[in-house]
């Protein structure tokens, strides 16, 4: 008899822009498939685990909570050196694109201008 299966990287609506499964449908397929436990892991927010758990209880399937988020430092970047913020974007829309030179180029200019101010007041 084969090990059951147990789905453990299930977005739901919660995960918005990246799911439209409501928590009842989960409940619905999981009860369905006999599945002994089924793991919720919406993106940057938890704001479903209690429902979740309530009612997978209610069906007898085992709640499992995660959590799949973005981490930024202070300025708002990643690993990647990349604003966290532009890389949600592009994860929700693969279509949306921007130059990181044309990015780089107007940092420079911004410093550029810093510079001229600070001699001006002097």
């Amino acid at each position: 008899m084969p090990a059951p299966f147990v789905h453990l990287r299930v977005h739901s609506a919660y995960s918005l822009a990246e799911s439209t499964l409501r928590l009842k449908s989960i409940v619905a397929l999981a009860g369905g498939d006999s599945q002994p436990a089924v793991a919720i892991t919406d993106t940057n927010n938890m704001f479903g685990a209690l429902e979740f758990c309530e009612k997978m209880r209610e069906a007898g399937v085992q709640p499992i909570v995660g959590l799949e988020c973005l981490i930024a430092d202070a300025r708002g970047r990643g690993d990647d050196d990349e604003p966290a913020a532009k890389r949600s974007r592009q994860e929700a829309n693969p279509r949306f694109r921007e130059d990181k030179e044309d990015d780089d180029d107007e940092d420079e200019e911004d410093d550029d201008k810093g510079k001229g101010r600070r001699d001006e007041d002097d």
